[in-house]
């Protein structure tokens, strides 16, 4: 798959290295992201001055930029100029620290989400619930786990999956050897 990968707590930040880290063994990886930490940026965006996007070499990312505007603008130009097309998925995340109830209204991760969703691209907003997580191993796996729901079930139009996942070490699978799901 071709998946772009963008969120609110910047470039540089431990959960979207982590998935780059995982995904582009198996998928081709773009990144858009703020070039520094835009939580709480809802679906704003930069109108009334010029963006810039710095390219970035970044190891496992095809593609990588940090763009000094919100994390929706990261979205859009992600979307609309910056990758060679448009992408089977996009990956929001992983977020440090929840997106539940009220807080998705004001979440630059969801808004992310959301503005891929409205551009027509299927999207999951992925957080670690803990301030300051500690087991990225986890929210990987359950990423992993759903880019292939999200192949199997897309949602209609306009809709993103909104995904949170506690701040567990993961659980071995004792049939299969591997890293599993928390629960």
């Amino acid at each position: 798959m071709k998946i772009l990968l963008v969120n609110d707590d910047g470039v540089d930040a431990v959960g979207i290295r982590r998935l780059i880290e995982a995904l582009s063994k198996e998928h081709t990886v773009w990144i858009v992201a703020p070039d520094r930490q835009r939580s709480a940026a809802s679906m704003a965006m930069t109108l009334n001055m010029p963006l810039r996007a710095d390219p970035r070499e970044i190891d496992g990312a095809e593609i990588a930029y940090a763009v000094d505007g919100t994390p929706v603008d990261c979205a859009r130009l992600g979307l609309g100029n910056l990758v060679p097309e448009k992408p089977d998925l996009v990956i929001s995340g992983i977020n440090h620290g929840p997106n539940l109830g009220s807080d998705t209204l004001y979440s630059g991760t969801c808004g992310c989400a959301q503005q891929a969703a409205i551009l027509g691209v299927q999207a999951i907003a992925m957080s670690l619930d803990h301030r300051n997580p500690t087991h990225f191993e986890t929210a990987v796996a359950v990423t992993k786990h759903m880019i292939g729901i999200a192949k199997r079930h897309p949602l209609p139009f306009g809709m993103f999956y909104n995904v949170n996942v506690p701040d567990l070490r993961p659980r071995i699978s004792k049939d299969i050897g591997s890293p599993g799901l928390p629960w």
